[in-house]
């Protein structure tokens, strides 16, 4: 996993995670693991709205792309053994 997009909108805009990779993993490539890091800002209008004390929903969204550029699905249901 090369890089980690993160979004603070419900995926709208994304911007890049910080990675930390600190595991070297052998799983033949299928799966993996990676840790990521990333200080958003929250938006000047939700700021506004919890300095009047109102509740606030904010949608984390977060898709990894891997090194040949494949992004996770926007809806992983599909592939998803139930």
């Amino acid at each position: 996993i090369p890089r980690v997009d993160v979004s603070v909108d419900g995926g709208k805009t994304f911007t890049a995670a910080d990675l930390w990779k600190p595991v070297e993993q052998h799983r033949r490539g299928q799966w993996a693991w990676t840790q990521w890091h990333k200080d958003v800002p929250i938006p000047a209008d939700v700021q506004a709205r919890l300095a009047r004390g109102e509740r606030v929903t904010v949608e984390l969204t977060s898709k990894a792309v891997d090194g040949h550029y494949n992004v996770q699905p926007e809806n992983p249901e599909p592939y998803v053994n139930p």
